[in-house]
């Protein structure tokens, strides 16, 4: 208790020199607290549920799908339901938009799921309002019933009780509302509704039923039941599968069941490894704020020799005083953990307003210093007091203090600081230069990636999403039929050059599909190779302003019942035809009835695989008119203010269909922000990690230089009493800094680069290694450590050579 009582009245004494290292330790731990919340609430928070340590994701396993998963039959999934014994429920379910239309309002699109009797028991959450879905609700045949989430209720609603029982139109269905889930439950991923899905009556229909949509599946785990006993029992009746349509099976490998916890399977490997590296990042950030640390420590308890040497001479043990310092850098590192999370509250808030905003979320997903948080920081304040007060204390302990005693300090550390200065300086060099590589690489893709719609003057180009679902466009022609009659409404609109329609908006990627050449046809469907497809209208390319590189586009010519025809992108045709035309060639997509299309051009690679991915990728076109796809986006080239075109655009749409909405009609600039907030917010947060590196290292290496030119005033003091001019020994102290910060720098290029080697899968737009980067990254710290360094030293060679002399 005494010891901690000196250490507070000691640190109040040296206020300057206790808030220096505070918020030096504070910049640290706020910055990682941050980082720390984001993969908290991503990865690690808990579903709000109760048993949700025992609820699982059941998919296929696929190793080439992005989440490492792909969707289950509803055969499969019955199969499973009728014959497990390890769990108490179990559910499928899958993802749709609904159109919602209702007489005096407005129509809209809303997110929901289908899902069966046991999705909302398996949660173990009931509605707030009405009643959930039972067994009898997912037969087939059955009527469409929603329940609806709270805010839908009460925004479409007025949140009025009577609601239940009320029949509104779903994707052209009736369907009668039965019940209002509690506020704030959303999911699994921000859902407004939720539908009976229904199955058929058995595996025979099952399998039977080519239109039937595959199905995710969830379930609650027994107690005393594991993943592995509930994996090999679900292995087992996959593998004991009756085959009753060969023709649904045919050719598709054996199922490999999949079982995860149900966060997992939300959170692909791209996502976990970039957090993993700006968690990297950030610690790289905290080492070098616990580097300057010790580094103050050191020089402060260096200024304390004699006070340590006389609590020695009066009694005090070695153990006692590295107790006492140790102590002294605990409670530095206690406030440095209140600063930090001042300031990691203010990043908090910020991820939590702006990523909610902005990104479609998992439903369980928040940020905040909950308990896990907060008992991060106080692990991560402990650690980095030890690590920063224990090396100092240590060093200091094994000085002779009663030489020091004698010596009054003069050089009594310096032959010893030597070498420890120049370990410093690299170190945080290294570091830094390493934090920096990784925060440029990624600010750096989303700055390129920003970049990408630029060629097809975004601030023009008006872009809408309609999606045709359920009645009354069954039929493709009936499709394509509501899509020709929109754009000839829309191209008659004033202030419109141009209008087409499209299943990608040039932000997002088209759809990645398998597809076949004629004359190289694959023996089995996993072998045919894959592309990205986009469906588009006969002037999309007039919209985007761009020309065919061979062959022609398409004409008027082509139409829904003449031959069918496909362009291809300059990848593609690399790919498949090297050096040679691939116009004249056939190819069709993996689907059954897929007619053969006719290549009639090549077009240039236009980011078909989306401007937030890894370019350039193969593709191709098809034409709506001759495959009837519902979900597309319009595309409208506008002269003048585009914002004023949204209501005629709106009336042109309701015009044909009054139940149709059309949604997130913007401008391609706006979507482009849009589709890449999570990239711009990643590297919104890696600047400011390297901002935060650069500023912690120039600190440190001018802490270093300004200690050595003080332990070398007498030098100094010397050579200029001798002659030498206040230039040449400012030279010659900065020059001895020159290798050491050389060294550092060019150790944490390499440093970087290997770090950086995980991002290289994920990290669109840009390579690892761009030349030009590191060099910058490696002048920029060269400039701030040279300028760290050549003030102490100016500041050491423009005092009076007596002074100097005099000093010690």
């Amino acid at each position: 208790m005494n010891d901690l009582r000196y250490a507070l009245r000691y640190l109040t004494r040296q206020f300057g020199f206790t808030l220096i290292v505070a918020l030096t330790l504070g910049l640290g731990i706020g910055l990682v607290t941050t980082q720390y919340s984001l993969v908290d609430g991503i990865l690690l928070r808990p579903l709000p549920f109760a048993d949700a340590d025992r609820l699982l994701h059941l998919g296929r396993s696929s190793a080439g799908n992005g989440l490492n998963w792909q969707p289950l039959t509803p055969r499969e999934f019955m199969a499973l339901r009728d014959g497990q014994q390890s769990f108490e429920e179990l559910a499928a379910f899958n993802f749709d938009f609904y159109n919602l239309s209702q007489s005096g309002a407005a129509p809209r699109r809303l997110t929901g799921r289908a899902v069966s009797s046991g999705f909302f028991p398996a949660l173990r959450t009931q509605p707030a309002l009405g009643h959930a879905f039972g067994p009898a609700d997912e037969h087939k045949g059955q009527q469409l019933k929603v329940l609806l989430a709270d805010v839908i209720w009460r925004e479409e609603f007025g949140a009025d009780p009577a609601v239940l029982g009320r029949q509104v139109k779903l994707n052209g269905e009736m369907a009668t509302i039965v019940g209002v889930m509690p506020p704030g439950f959303r999911f699994p991923v921000g859902e407004d509704v939720w539908v009976n899905l229904r199955l058929p009556a058995g595996l025979d229909e099952a399998a039977a039923d080519q239109q039937l949509l595959n199905v995710e599946v969830l379930g609650l785990l027994k107690p005393g039941i594991s993943i592995a006993q509930a994996q090999a029992e679900g292995q087992t009746l996959l593998q004991n599968l009756p085959a009753l349509a060969a023709a649904a099976d045919t050719g598709r490998e054996a199922t490999q069941l999949l079982l995860q916890p149900f966060q997992s399977a939300y959170s692909d490997e791209g996502t976990v490894t970039l957090l993993g590296i700006m968690l990297a990042m950030t610690l790289i950030v905290l080492v070098l704020a616990c580097i300057n640390t010790a580094n103050l420590l050191y020089v402060h308890a260096s200024d304390r020799l004699r006070e340590l040497a006389v609590r020695s001479a009066l009694g005090a043990d070695r153990a006692r005083l590295v107790r006492q310092l140790l102590l002294e850098s605990l409670l530095l590192a206690g406030l440095g953990a209140g600063i930090g999370l001042l300031i990691a509250s203010v990043g908090v808030h910020l991820l939590q307003s702006e990523i909610s905003a902005r990104v479609s979320l998992s439903s369980w997903i928040a940020f905040d210093l909950n308990w896990r948080v907060l008992a991060f920081t106080s692990v991560i304040a402990v650690l980095s007091g030890l690590a920063a007060g224990l090396v100092p204390a240590l060093r200091l302990a094994a000085l002779d203090l009663n030489s020091a005693l004698r010596a009054d300090g003069r050089g009594s550390v310096g032959g010893e600081r030597a070498w420890a200065a120049r370990a410093v300086v690299i170190g945080q060099l290294g570091f830094a230069c390493a934090a920096m590589i990784l925060a440029s690489l990624l600010a750096l893709s989303a700055v390129r990636s920003s970049r990408g719609t630029l060629p097809f003057d975004p601030d023009t180009l008006l872009i809408g999403r309609v999606e045709l679902q359920g009645l009354p466009y069954i039929e493709a022609r009936q499709r394509s039929d509501f899509y020709q009659q929109l754009l000839n409404r829309i191209q008659q609109v004033p202030g419109v050059s141009a209008a087409a329609v499209s299943s990608r908006d040039l932000v997002n990627p088209g759809v990645y599909s398998q597809f076949e050449i004629a004359g190289s046809e694959a023996d089995r469907p996993q072998d045919r190779p894959g592309a990205f497809l986009e469906v588009i209208s006969r002037d999309y390319f007039q919209v985007i302003d761009r020309k065919a590189i061979s062959g022609r586009l398409f004409s008027s010519e082509d139409g829904i019942d003449s031959a069918p025809v496909a362009l291809v992108n300059q990848s593609l045709a690399e790919r498949f035809w090297p050096g040679r035309s691939p116009i004249g060639e056939r190819l069709r997509r993996d689907e059954d009835g897929a007619p053969w299309a006719t290549v009639v051009g090549v077009v240039p690679d236009l980011h078909i695989e989306g401007i937030g991915n890894r370019a350039p990728a193969a593709g191709w076109y098809l034409l709506q008119d001759q495959t009837g796809w519902g979900w597309l986006d319009l595309l409208v080239r506008v002269q003048g203010n585009p914002e004023a075109m949204i209501a005629p655009v709106r009336e042109a749409v309701a015009a044909i269909d009054p139940d149709q909405p059309i949604h997130t009609i913007t401008t391609l600039r706006e979507r482009t922000r849009i589709g890449l907030t999570g990239l711009q917010i990643i590297g919104s947060m890696a600047a400011i990690f390297a901002v935060a590196a650069l500023i912690l290292v120039a600190v440190g290496v001018y802490g270093v230089m300004s200690f050595a030119a003080r332990r070398r005033t007498r030098e100094v003091g010397l050579r200029m009493a001798l002659g030498a001019s206040p230039g040449s020994v400012t030279a010659m102290l900065v020059r001895r800094n020159l290798g050491r910060t050389m060294f550092g720098i060019g150790s944490g290029l390499i440093l970087g680069y290997a770090l950086a080697l995980p991002l290289q899968p994920v990290l669109p737009a840009v390579t690892i290694f761009e030349p030009w980067l590191y060099l910058a990254v490696g002048a920029v710290l060269a400039s701030a450590a040279l300028l760290a360094s050549w003030l102490p030293a100016w500041r050491a060679s423009a005092r009076d050579p007596l002074d100097s002399l005099r000093a010690e």
